[in-house]
């Protein structure tokens, strides 16, 4: 990116939202259970803390969830998989600042418009 002087225009790399409750939902499944009832309240404080930039404090919660809850060795590897996540994307997940400066945290708006552009070009009479 230096080399094209762009270094300076570059803000952020931000990590989807989307992506990363993805994570969040299945760490959730790990812990409580894919029908539990408690999934989608504790879902939905994460990602509110996640939103407010306390990743450390999410990883921090999960490895105590981790250590202090007897998971079979399959959920204990999804809520690794998790924190792994978490540790290694930490520094693109700053989502409070993020919206206070009004950047968009998902791709989703983006991949919908592509979506549906393209369908509808390709809904055209006599287009492939």
């Amino acid at each position: 990116m230096e080399e094209e002087g762009l270094q300076s225009q570059l803000d952020a790399i931000i990590l989807d939202i989307i992506h990363v409750s993805e994570y969040v939902w299945a760490s959730a499944a790990a812990i409580f259970g894919e029908k539990s009832k408690c999934r989608q309240s504790w879902v939905k404080d994460v990602l509110s803390d996640l939103l407010d930039s306390k990743v450390g404090k999410v990883i921090d919660d999960l490895l105590t969830i981790g250590e202090k809850t007897d998971l079979s060795d399959s959920k204990f590897e999804q809520l690794c998989t998790t924190v792994n996540y978490f540790i290694n994307h930490e520094h693109k997940m700053d989502y409070k600042e993020y919206l206070e400066k009004g950047y968009p945290i998902s791709s989703a708006m983006a991949e919908s418009t592509c979506k549906h552009l393209v369908k509808d070009r390709m809904a055209t009479s006599g287009t492939r």
